[in-house]
């Protein structure tokens, strides 16, 4: 009988949001700064989008320093909007905070799946 295996995928949603705002941001930017056409800027999308998720998945120190600011990120995003849902001034740091604890928890598993791979075998019957 043949065996079957399965690898465990984990998700990557939370990159791909990251690096379509990330590619975009240093497109406009580049594109603002320089004066370039458009053409130039969607050159340069595709052209940071193949770098970052090449450096991301190839090299651990980017991936960490990628992680923790876009955790930071998605804080201050966080913070920003509780300033403007309420009047206190506790609330948007607890908040910030748990965004913050959140986020890097998510993050985590681009760190772990090297060692946590699972392989899953079964026969067909």
């Amino acid at each position: 009988m043949a065996n079957y295996f399965i690898l465990k995928k984990r998700s990557k949603r939370l990159f791909v949001i990251e690096l379509i705002i990330s590619s975009l941001v240093i497109s406009v930017w580049l594109c603002k700064k320089f004066g370039w056409d458009w053409v130039t800027g969607l050159i340069i999308y595709f052209v940071s989008t193949a770098l970052i998720s090449y450096l991301f998945f190839r090299v651990r120190i980017f991936r960490y320093i990628v992680s923790i600011l876009f955790s930071l990120i998605w804080a201050f995003l966080g913070f920003a909007m509780a300033t403007a849902l309420t009047r206190s001034k506790v609330s948007p740091w607890l908040l910030m905070g748990f965004v913050f604890i959140v986020s890097t928890v998510f993050h985590k598993g681009y760190f772990d799946f090297e060692r946590k791979a699972t392989r899953i075998e079964y026969e067909e019957r």
